[in-house]
């Protein structure tokens, strides 16, 4: 699989551009529907959603793959032409940074308000950083930055988490 011609692109699209779509497809449903909406998992075990009482939806994409900070920016993956920018990704998180921010985002209302912040600052902001980067950032300041989050002036990021790694390793 090494070298393989367009193994990056068909990589991408495996792991951020499908599940991008498959999101937004669940919201699309819901949306349209509007009503109690029964799904079986892998188990056989009945889920109830009632989009009814839905106001918002934050769609994510969890991956078992860590792909640093190509994951946490996917506008770089749309600028270098790896996806067509008619496509409308979501954010995509793998799922030992989930972890990390489930652990160190105590409330619901603070992860909630995380990845509501995170789907618009990566709409809006220019940045480099991976995902515990952003968290960090975002354990900072709670990504209220103002102005600077539309001015288009790039965010060098990257070493955020090194404020927590001590704290996070020791906890």
């Amino acid at each position: 699989r090494r070298g393989a011609e367009l193994r990056l692109i068909d990589t991408f699209e495996d792991l951020i551009l499908k599940p991008s779509q498959q999101a937004n497809r669940i919201i699309e449903y819901l949306k349209t529907r509007n009503a109690i909406s029964k799904f079986t998992d892998g188990s056989g075990k009945e889920i109830e959603i009632d989009s009814s009482k839905i106001k918002y939806f934050i769609p994510l994409s969890i991956t078992f793959e860590q792909l640093g900070s190509i994951s946490a920016n996917l506008k770089q993956i749309i600028e270098a032409g790896f996806i067509d920018a008619s496509n409308p990704l979501v954010p995509s998180i793998s799922l030992g940074d989930l972890e990390i921010i489930f652990e160190l985002l105590e409330t619901q209302l603070q992860k909630i308000h995380y990845f509501l912040r995170r789907s618009q600052i990566e709409k809006n902001m220019d940045y480099y950083a991976d995902e515990l980067d952003l968290l960090a950032f975002y354990i900072n300041n709670a990504f209220a930055i103002g102005e600077a989050e539309f001015d288009h002036i790039p965010m060098n990021l990257n070493t955020m988490f090194g404020e927590l790694e001590y704290y996070y390793l020791a906890k």
